[in-house]
């Protein structure tokens, strides 16, 4: 489970001419806030959400790529796969664009 607390902070500006000094004390909460998320993330919940992340963005670059070769920009899309590291995408359209 995962908790956060919140820290509250006041501040106190004060204008001079064009000089501005600011001042900040920790305020006196009642307690501390917390927040419970009741996500139970933990490590593998972690790792799945990243490969999620990970497979949004290959899907994204092969969809890009794809339009590219539509266009008939083939260099274009194996450059972009290359520059972002995507080396299968970047042999695909290569191999693609060689028929």
């Amino acid at each position: 489970m995962l908790f956060l607390t919140i820290l509250l902070q006041a501040s106190t500006c004060t204008t001079i001419g064009q000089t501005t000094r600011c001042t900040s004390a920790p305020a006196a909460p009642a307690g501390p806030i917390t927040y419970d998320t009741g996500s139970g993330l933990d490590g593998d919940a972690l790792q799945s959400l990243g490969a999620n992340i990970r497979a949004k963005k290959a899907r994204g670059r092969q969809k890009k790529v794809g339009k590219m070769i539509a266009a008939g920009d083939c260099q274009g899309a194996v450059a972009y796969a290359l520059d972002k590291g995507d080396l299968a995408l970047a042999d695909y359209a290569r191999s693609y664009c060689s028929r």
